[in-house]
């Protein structure tokens, strides 16, 4: 549609060649019929002085029009060349084109003979013989300017003949081009084909000889990258392959049917560690002449024995269920789009030291076995843990969670470390079961953070932590120890239904918005040494046994003091006072009285 309305564009743009041409045409009949006309005897003195009173010579108009005439050929062949497709079908060049260009000729030399026969004749004293002589040099002239208006046209054929063969020549190099490129295309899917042919093969070297072949065919066509990239995965992704034979069909022992699966299964593993090598090794920015860029793979399910992804950079990754057999290795990876690992399986150690995922990264239902670290990492976008399970002592220090952080239900067999991490954004424990110690000394929640209905089995510890945004700890159970000394909470912080089965330590703590903790459960007296709340937490919602203070601090915060101290404050207040009145009363005289007592027997 878009190359119509163009088209259609193009033609009702002003074809100005064709003006000069019609200019140049009219011009030459003009002169020619001037020249004719002022020369016929036939003509009028009258009607030759009108013509002579035409503006210009008439062969200046004659000179004109073929200027213009040739103007008008130039500026079509340089809108044609501009306009020039070098796929488009030849034009075969018309017959009129010959006759044309011969009257062109014609034209040319016998204007020019008569111009130079009007000027031979100018000379009206001249001798006959000089007169014939200066019309045979006229005659000559213009021949010779005949000859070279042909020889001009025979320019221009040849000029084309030229172009013909360079237009031949130019296509001849492009089905030239064609024809390499189809054989390199050939060359490739033939090499392609067999080696995924290869990739079936029984024999564990075949295997490995096909999976060479394709790295090779990966490194020299960069169109074909992904797509090799694709059979690898998907050949990750394919049960293991073991040995068909029938030992009771062959008459061989247990021992040796034993011994052939064994080197099956081992020959099956070097294959599928070279495989992942070939990926790896090809996915690190720091290998400039190797790096494969915006790479995306596809490992769902896949089966990864020692697993090393150190440095990648890719595009996008799914490890969904996949399992990982020995220690899984990813520090220093980075994904650009959504990473997933939902419902992997970690049966050895997993590090996920300094990693960049730059979008979602999903970790549902992940069973970390032995253990995982993520020290160091940043999740620029929403980040799920729900369901997890981690078997063994987790660390998640210095971590930044950029987006949303659920791990709503996740399970903690360990001790669960998250150190200095920061939460920009919503931040969900709700449901966790902490099994071991827990550590969230110096955590940053910048939005809200929810622990409801969590469970903490071990020691759990808050200290230093900053919560800009509302804490919720509805309905959690504290088995061990808990502390949030020096904790600050700059907005609402609820403790309603929360067990604390034995130390509940708040000393230090500042609540700079409302608290409710009334209906919490304390099994031991818990501490609020130093804590500090604001002029909206209300006395009735705090523990019974506490008081807030009257004094406040430069931030508007009050102290909170058990009430029997505050009570023994008031009574010693109150003696104080009373010391002071009786100071002030002064015992009256002897005289005072004698005057009193006489006064009174007066009466």
């Amino acid at each position: 549609m878009g190359a119509t309305l163009d088209t259609r564009s193009q033609s009702k743009r002003p074809r100005w060649h064709a003006f000069l041409g019609l200019a140049g045409i009219s011009l030459l009949v003009a002169g020619i019929t001037n020249w004719s006309l002022t020369n016929r005897q036939l003509v009028s003195d009258v009607v030759r002085a009108a013509l002579a009173a035409l503006p210009g010579h008439s062969i200046l108009l004659a000179i004109s029009g073929l200027v213009l005439i040739t103007a008008s050929y130039l500026l079509h062949l340089a809108k044609r060349r501009r306009s020039f497709d070098p796929e488009a079908p030849l034009k075969v060049m018309p017959w009129w084109s010959v006759v044309l260009a011969s009257a062109f000729v014609i034209t040319a030399t016998w204007l020019t003979i008569n111009w130079l026969l009007a000027v031979a004749a100018l000379p009206a004293n001249s001798s006959p013989i000089e007169q014939a002589k200066l019309r045979i040099d006229a005659i000559k002239a213009g021949l010779s300017v005949g000859a070279g208006t042909g020889g001009a046209v025979a320019l221009a054929l040849a000029m084309r003949r030229q172009w013909l063969h360079e237009r031949t020549q130019a296509h001849q190099e492009r089905v030239a081009v064609a024809t390499q490129h189809d054989a390199t295309e050939r060359r490739i899917t033939e090499s392609y084909t067999k080696a995924v042919d290869n990739l079936g093969h029984e024999k564990a070297s075949v295997r490995l000889g096909a999976l060479y072949a394709l790295e090779r065919l990966a490194q020299s066509d960069e169109a074909h990258r992904q797509t090799i990239v694709n059979v690898i995965c998907a050949y990750l992704r394919m049960p293991h392959a073991l040995s068909s034979r029938e030992p009771e069909q062959e008459g061989e022992s247990a021992s040796d049917a034993q011994a052939l699966k064994l080197s099956a299964e081992l020959g099956e593993r070097d294959v599928r560690i070279t495989a992942q090598r070939i990926l790896s090794n090809h996915l690190r920015p720091s290998r400039p002449d190797g790096y494969w860029p915006s790479i995306r793979i596809d490992l769902q399910h896949a089966t990864l024995v020692k697993f090393d992804f150190q440095g990648c950079a890719v595009a996008s990754a799914n490890f969904g269920g996949a399992i990982f057999i020995d220690t899984a290795r990813f520090s220093g990876s980075s994904f650009d789009e959504r990473c997933s690992f939902r419902e992997c399986e970690f049966r050895g150690y997993v590090k996920f030291e300094n990693v960049q995922f730059n979008a979602d990264a999903r970790f549902e239902r992940v069973k970390f076995t032995r253990g995982a670290t993520f020290i160091g990492t940043r999740f620029s976008g929403g980040t799920k843990f729900d369901s997890a399970s981690f078997g063994a002592t987790c660390y998640f220090g210095d971590v930044i969670f950029g987006g949303a952080c659920y791990f709503s239900e996740a399970e903690f067999e360990g001790e669960a470390r998250f150190g200095q991490a920061e939460f920009h954004r919503e931040a969900s424990f709700g449901g966790c079961k902490f099994h071991g110690e827990t550590r969230f000394g110096s955590v940053r929640f910048y939005l809200a953070s929810n622990f409801s209905s969590a469970t903490f089995n071990g020691d759990a510890r808050f200290g230093s932590v900053r919560f800009a945004g509302k804490a919720k700890f509805l309905d959690a159970v504290f088995y061990k120890d808990c502390r949030f000394g020096e904790s600050i909470f700059l907005d609402s912080a609820r403790f309603d239904r929360a067990t604390f089965h034995q130390l509940a330590a708040f000393g230090g703590a500042a609540f700079h918005s409302t608290l409710s903790i009334i209906t919490a459960n304390f099994h031991e007296e818990p501490r609020f040494a130093d804590a500090r709340v604001s002029r909206k937490v209300h006395g009735g919602r705090l523990p019974q046994g506490w008081c807030i203070s009257d004094t406040e601090d430069r931030h508007g915060l009050r102290l909170l003091v058990p009430c029997q101290a505050m009570d023994e404050t008031s009574q010693e207040d109150d003696a104080s006072l009373d010391r002071e009145i009786a100071q002030e009363v002064v015992p009256p005289t002897k005289d005072q009285i004698s005057r009193v007592e006489h006064a009174d027997s007066v009466d």
